[in-house]
């Protein structure tokens, strides 16, 4: 189940964006943490990386709920694990 900070986006008189960067982009207020979304990842020898198996039904759950309530942040950031999103 998505964690209860997603349910801020839908709370009344919250405000629900923010705007990012030079350029202007306005994301939601709540970002999404994939770092667990992918898997299981190996380095050469075969040794494994990052936090093991996830279950991918459940991720797809995840953010289509994250969708369904507003979120636009999908934090990706390739330091915080070892998944396959940071392979792609």
């Amino acid at each position: 189940m998505p964690s209860r900070a997603l349910e801020v986006l839908a709370s009344p008189g919250t405000e629900s964006t923010r705007t990012r960067g030079r350029g202007g982009i306005e994301v939601s207020a709540v970002g999404f943490g994939c770092r667990v979304i992918g898997g299981e990842w190996q380095d050469s020898a075969g040794q494994p990386l990052g936090r093991g198996r996830g279950d991918d039904e459940e991720s797809v759950r995840a953010v289509r709920r994250a969708l369904d309530l507003g979120v636009t942040f999908f934090d990706t950031a390739d330091e915080g694990g070892t998944s396959l999103l940071e392979r792609s």
